[in-house]
């Protein structure tokens, strides 16, 4: 494995807990201030990342039919992203206190680790392309949406989706790049540094493909959009009728919420992809690369808040998932409850959840 920074293995081994100028880390500055507020923010997105992305799939999961498209789009999303937030952040964590000596000593668990964050974040990315695409047709073609978003062919393309980040992870296996932990932003990733090729490669098919693709979805819809209401203005009530079976209110709202989560996700991987680019002679000091990281994986903790700010009916999704999180530790935690009392409160909570289920089948994310 060829390490990014330069110096002999000794001198890399001897590495403690902060940086010097050329991106190594010396005991002298053991509680470097950024290095702490770097640590601290690592930390804060594991927690949020995990939680926001429970809520996700808690949410989606209650309201009803799992294997319809947007849902399992949605679901596939949470689980790329949560992947990021529990072992590819996890891992960044023990970098920045175990420093490199820790994953020198274990190459095979690096190479794992830098596998599972090049797949996941990925993954991540052209889920959200998917989705896009997927809310592309069901509104500019909904004649077609149900022949091509049936349930085998929604889980095949999902499967295809983690068939082609794992495809494009690979040639690190094979000599056209590798895995190595960068000790400037203190993650098991890609080598960099390796070869120029692939980091070109990486960066135009896990980034800027996406980042196209949603473009152009996102533009079709709107330029969709403003032709059906210049048709509902001009054929009044008939036109109107069909227009509104073809694109419903929820349906605006999600392709809003999922539009921020594009830009947002532009804004995270954006200054990444550059800073690469440029950076080819690992040159720029550990303080830019490691912002651009917390930029790219925090994307993975943002979306599900985003959710949440953006859309009113996973507000209120959320809500229900965490009353009934409550209701049940609370229940655990009531003195005396016996067995009996435990199974029919089991009970309850599952026939209110029927309950909440029946009352938001018929939202935006049925289809």
């Amino acid at each position: 494995m060829e390490v990014n920074n330069s110096g002999n293995l000794n001198s890399t081994l001897n590495l403690t807990l902060t940086w010097k100028e050329d991106g190594h880390r010396g005991e002298a500055d053991y509680f470097s201030p950024f290095l702490i507020l770097y640590l601290v923010v690592q930390i804060g997105m594991m927690v949020v990342g995990n939680f926001g992305n429970f809520l996700v799939i808690s949410a989606v999961l209650l309201r009803g039919n799992l294997f319809t498209a947007g849902n399992v789009f949605i679901i596939n999303l949470a689980v790329a992203d949560m992947t990021v937030t529990l072992v590819v952040n996890t891992f960044n964590v023990i970098g920045i206190i175990r420093t490199q000596r820790f994953f020198l000593e274990n190459v095979p668990l690096c190479d794992i680790v830098g596998a599972i964050c090049m797949v996941s974040c990925t993954c991540s990315l052209w889920s959200i392309m998917g989705i896009s695409v997927n809310r592309f047709i069901y509104i500019c073609y909904n004649d077609l949406y149900k022949h091509l978003y049936n349930k085998q062919n929604t889980l095949i393309m999902v499967a295809c989706l983690w068939i082609a980040c794992v495809l494009m992870d690979l040639p690190n296996f094979l000599g056209w790049g590798g895995h190595a932990y960068d000790s400037k932003s203190m993650v098991c990733t890609y080598d960099r540094t390796a070869d120029y090729g692939y980091t070109i490669f990486f960066i135009l098919m896990a980034i800027c493909f996406p980042i196209v693709v949603v473009a152009l979805s996102y533009t079709s819809v709107y330029i969709f959009v403003r032709r059906q209401k210049k048709r509902v203005m001009e054929r009044m009530a008939s036109s109107a009728a069909d227009s509104t079976k073809k694109f419903k209110k929820t349906d605006m709202q999600l392709i809003k919420t999922l539009f921020t989560i594009f830009v947002v996700f532009l804004v995270c991987w954006g200054p990444y992809a550059i800073i690469v680019l440029v950076d080819y002679k690992d040159r720029l000091p550990a303080i830019v690369h490691s912002c651009v990281i917390i930029l790219a994986h925090g994307n993975s903790s943002l979306n599900s808040v985003l959710y949440g700010i953006l859309n009113k009916q996973f507000r209120k999704s959320y809500k229900k998932v965490l009353k009934r999180m409550c209701c049940w530790v609370n229940a655990q935690n009531d003195i005396g409850i016996d067995d009996s009392q435990t199974a029919n409160d089991t009970v309850s909570w599952a026939n209110n959840t029927n309950v909440f289920i029946v009352q938001v089948k018929n939202t935006g994310f049925s289809n």
